[in-house]
């Protein structure tokens, strides 16, 4: 007699019992007007995966042009302003009377009150990038009133509106789209890609202790997998806003029937920020690396349970006799557009102890436990629910220019650590400890953390990322190059134009004078080009004065003469 193990009974009982995140018609439709008043159509859904996180909000595209309106969804105040050369750019949060705060990224510019407070701080504080907090009621808006302009700064890649909803006491985002937002999305998502995983080493799958690709176009037949053991899935799949286009937005719902009982559900309406690089937990990270596919896998480590998925026994599986099982997935988008595959298990008699370990080299660490890792020269300082399973941890040593390079790696799961630890690093007795910085190596990236020294010869320094630490000397300052004006030149555009890079520890301040006035220059990120406006340059010679430091307190500075 065939049948599926019992968890699988369990199951049907939990999905139905347990409480579901908030469903899209518990909020209100009413209440926000659109921020955009162009032809909408979407560039980016909520809760997508993302390097290291998941997608916040809603991305809308502006048919390419930077300007777009952007308006006041309700009343409310503006209570952040938040402008940085990278990730969000020109950002703006504006908190309304029901709990909920709208943000918008990207901005090319504020306008209004808001535009003249952002200036008015720039210049008080000499500083292009800042972060503050706005008193309450400071900035009122009203419904409709426009508060910015669609524009492509920080991170973006193009032209667009990112548009957030969040809880206002905790900044817990919620999908937009739930909140009456009206957009097209006529077609059905698309499955890409399934996968099985083997759970414990001697778990096979078609013979074999390897993950397994689905043939998704497959034959009678052949779409039958013969598993032996525990094991999970994978799909890959994304949601496109109308038939032909390129755009592959995140879905909505994903399910997983197995012999029509539902055994998993995944759907992000809501998440903390806190938990945001759980994603790392939830796909396949390497064949993420390798392809940018991200496989939503069954399976939820100890150290990252979200309560928006819906399973039982972690997402693993396992028939406790031989038989065939039907698996279907189902994929759903908001609109309600649906996709589905279905394919075959024939389970097969287990012969070997399911509860192996993969890999038990080097140190245990618990998933709840803070760990830390003590040498004469190193030391990591763990904190607890940084790795998302018991695992073993590596610790080794290579030369390096100063001193040794130390490694720490995961054996079990190799996923980038959920939080910030700590590393310290001894400098070597001799050298000298100007312009020093512990350097992270992950593969063949090599990134200079923030670092700073301290009074015992130690250098600290906050990670995120498991590889080799080790110390580099900078100093070498800064490059500055003009981009569109020479030296001695006579000088006509619009704004002045210059690019600054730095060879290790990275940009940390710049600054421009012009005829000895501190002027604003806008940092992109992308082009690491700052820009100037050429309004305060006066008839006749001016003298423009350019500072640049870098992280290590290296310091380039360059004077220019310019004829108006």
């Amino acid at each position: 007699m065939k049948h599926i193990f019992a968890l699988f009974l369990c199951l049907a009982c939990m999905v139905v019992a347990k409480a579901q995140q908030p469903a899209a018609d518990t909020y209100p439709k009413d209440y926000f007007r659109h921020p955009l008043d162009v032809n909408v159509y979407i560039t980016g859904g909520f809760g997508e995966i993302r390097p290291h996180h998941f997608h916040s909000g809603v991305d809308f595209g502006v048919n390419g042009k930077v300007g777009t309106p952007i308006y006041a969804p309700a009343d409310g105040y503006v209570s952040r302003v938040n402008i940085s050369g990278y990730g969000g750019g020109k950002v703006l949060y504006i908190t309304h009377p029901n709990g909920l705060r709208t943000v918008y990224m990207h901005c090319n510019e504020f306008c209004g009150k808001i535009g003249e407070f952002v200036t008015q701080y720039q210049y008080a504080h000499h500083c292009f990038a800042f972060d503050t907090n706005l008193a309450d009621g400071f900035i009122k808006v009203k419904k409709g009133d426009m508060i910015a302009r669609a524009g492509n700064t920080g991170g973006s890649f193009g032209p667009h509106l990112h548009y957030e909803v969040r809880h206002a006491h905790n900044d817990q985002p919620i999908n937009p789209l739930y909140f009456g937002t009206s957009y097209t999305d006529g077609a059905a998502p698309v499955i890409a890609g399934i996968k099985l995983y083997p759970a414990t080493i001697n778990t096979t799958l078609n013979g074999k202790c390897a993950e397994h690709n689905l043939p998704l176009k497959a034959s009678k037949g052949s779409d039958t997998v013969r598993i032996s053991g525990r094991f999970y899935a994978g799909i890959y799949a994304y949601d496109v806003p109308s038939v032909g286009s390129g755009s592959k937005n995140g879905v909505e719902r994903i399910e997983l029937y197995i012999d029509s009982k539902l055994a998993y559900t995944y759907r992000n309406s809501t998440y903390l920020f806190e938990n945001t690089r759980g994603v790392n937990s939830l796909i396949d990270f390497p064949e993420y690396k390798r392809s940018s596919r991200y496989y939503i896998l069954t399976r939820q480590l100890r150290g990252a349970t979200f309560d928006w998925i819906e399973t039982s026994n972690r997402g693993y599986f396992y028939f406790d006799e031989p038989g065939l099982h039907k698996f279907e997935y189902k994929v759903y988008d908001l609109k309600g557009n649906k996709c589905h595959h279905t394919f075959w298990v024939r389970s097969l008699t287990p012969t070997h102890n399911e509860t192996a370990e993969r890999d038990t080299t080097g140190e245990p660490i618990a998933y709840f436990v803070k760990k830390q890792i003590s040498r004469p020269d190193f030391c990591a300082i763990i904190p607890e629910y940084t790795v998302y399973d018991n695992d073993y941890l590596t610790y080794s040593t290579s030369p390096a220019s100063i001193g040794q390079r130390h490694t720490l790696l995961l054996r079990r799961y190799p996923l980038p650590p959920h939080q910030a630890f700590t590393v310290r690093l001894r400098i070597p007795e001799g050298c000298r400890k100007e312009h020093l910085v512990i350097v992270s190596a992950n593969g063949k990236s090599r990134n200079a953390l923030p670092t700073t020294l301290s009074d015992d010869g130690w250098l600290t320094a906050q990670t995120k990322f498991w590889g080799g630490f080790e110390i580099q000397a900078d100093t070498t300052a800064p490059k500055v190059t003009p981009v569109n004006f020479k030296n001695n030149q006579t000088f006509s555009g619009k704004e002045l134009q210059i690019k600054i890079s730095d060879n290790l520890s990275g940009i940390n301040t710049y600054h421009c004078y012009i005829n000895g006035q501190w002027q604003l220059a806008e940092l992109d990120g992308k082009s690491a080009t700052l820009s100037v406006s050429a309004r305060h340059l006066v008839k006749g010679k001016n003298l423009v004065r350019m500072e640049v430091t870098d992280l290590a307190g290296n310091k380039t500075q360059l004077e220019y003469t310019l004829t108006r």
